[in-house]
């Protein structure tokens, strides 16, 4: 089967959760994979899913899948082609690297504005999509004094 390609997934405003930037090994998740899942608009959601990516939903209060509330999981990788990853706190736009990004597993995020390419895998038999972050702007609930202090070098 040839690889098929689909364009990249824009995201505007979304929200993320089940971050794990740091790659901290738990029970969802093995050493090193760096992860994370946000929402996408639930008319957007079908379509995802005929294109082959695999779209879940977050469960109601009983325990059944919400069809308002699809969202996607997506992969952070530094070893291939590095991502552009920007923490924006008040004025002040940084650009986190492989060692820097784990700062945003506990960081207040308060929108996310996401570049996601899918990328066709076949391994085994098995064949689909895994979404790589591309570009991610992720804006966090400034403190009192970030702007004042925003021009100031950190060491």
């Amino acid at each position: 089967m040839a690889n098929p390609r689909l364009d990249n997934i824009v995201l505007s405003d979304t929200r993320v959760f089940f971050r794990n930037f740091s790659g901290t090994p738990d029970k969802y998740n093995r050493t090193g994979a760096r992860t994370f899942a946000c929402e996408v608009p639930a008319d957007f959601a079908a379509q995802m899913e005929a294109d082959g990516i695999n779209v879940k939903y977050s469960k109601d209060r009983d325990g059944n899948p919400d069809p308002e509330r699809p969202y996607i999981s997506v992969k952070v990788r530094y070893d291939i082609k590095p991502p552009k990853i920007f923490m924006v706190e008040g004025n002040t736009k940084t650009l986190l690297s492989e060692d820097t990004v784990g700062v945003l597993d506990a960081a207040d995020i308060v929108r996310a504005d996401l570049v996601i390419s899918p990328v066709f895998y076949d391994v085994n038999g098995n064949t689909g999509f895994s979404n790589y972050v591309k570009t991610a702007y992720f804006t966090i609930e400034p403190d009192e004094f970030a702007d004042r202090y925003a021009d100031l070098e950190t060491r």
